[in-house]
């Protein structure tokens, strides 16, 4: 991981190819470093210093798991993160592409949350403008990003909002209890929820697997695992898939 100094982040930001977005925290710009794409993240100010370090001590715990970006360097003051570049096609911007399997979509991002868990952390954020897809149809490339929020199991992240506003977020999160790898199935649960709902077949049992996962009590929830084992038994067995999926036996 490289130090980055300010001159080399003027010149990046200066020849941007273009801005990604713009959140509470800053802004994040595709740039150039050292001949392959790369994502510059600028805090608004330096009181934002201790979020970004603590950003870039995870994506260095995590080494890729997950699909997280890759750190290539930093600067503390004025904060400054430079990760890979994972794209701009992010899961909402599919969700009504028939040409991708949506719901094989889901498991791979299953698989990488999973692997977020085995490193010992919690996303606290998953969510569909979180997940990017790469590549074909045929071959979806899946990444999680965004790990602002990421926190060991257990821990506490303070964050506030309104049920309704946040859906994605698990309630005892929204009431600054600590986050586990159960609030992570909440969300989880919610974004498979709004894949079913692209489908025109009902699947009854991942219907009622998702709405499991978002039970207000974190211990009444499915693990990961084995809502990850249900949901491959839905991909790779077509038969019991069509059986559950005739709309008259709803």
């Amino acid at each position: 991981m490289a130090i980055l100094g300010s001159k080399v982040i003027y010149q990046m930001w200066r020849e941007k190819e273009k801005l990604l977005g713009c959140g509470c925290y800053g802004q994040v710009a595709l740039v150039n470093w050292n001949g392959k794409p790369a994502a510059l993240k600028k805090a608004k100010s330096k009181t934002y210093k201790d979020c970004f370090r603590k950003e870039a001590r995870i994506l260095k715990a995590l080494q890729g798991a997950g699909g997280a970006p890759i750190l290539y360097g930093m600067k503390t003051v004025p904060p400054v993160l430079l990760v890979s570049y994972k794209g701009s096609r992010r899961l909402s911007d599919i969700m009504t592409d028939d040409s991708f399997d949506l719901l094989r979509v889901g498991l791979e991002i299953g698989y990488k949350l999973r692997e977020i868990h085995t490193a010992g952390y919690v996303h606290s954020d998953l969510k569909d403008d979180n997940v990017m897809v790469e590549g074909s149809p045929e071959a979806p490339e899946v990444s999680i990003i965004d790990y602002g929020l990421t926190c060991l199991s257990g821990k506490r992240i303070y964050l506030t909002g309104n049920p309704e506003t946040h859906p994605w977020y698990a309630p005892e999160v929204l009431k600054q209890q600590p986050s586990t790898y159960a609030a992570d199935v909440f969300s989880y649960g919610y974004l498979m929820k709004g894949i079913l709902e692209t489908r025109p077949q009902r699947y009854k049992i991942l219907d009622e697997l998702f709405k499991q996962a978002m039970n207000a009590n974190p211990h009444r929830r499915p693990t990961l695992n084995f809502m990850i084992k249900v949901i491959e038994d839905y991909t790779t067995s077509p038969q019991s898939d069509m059986n559950d999926a005739d709309p008259d036996k709803n």
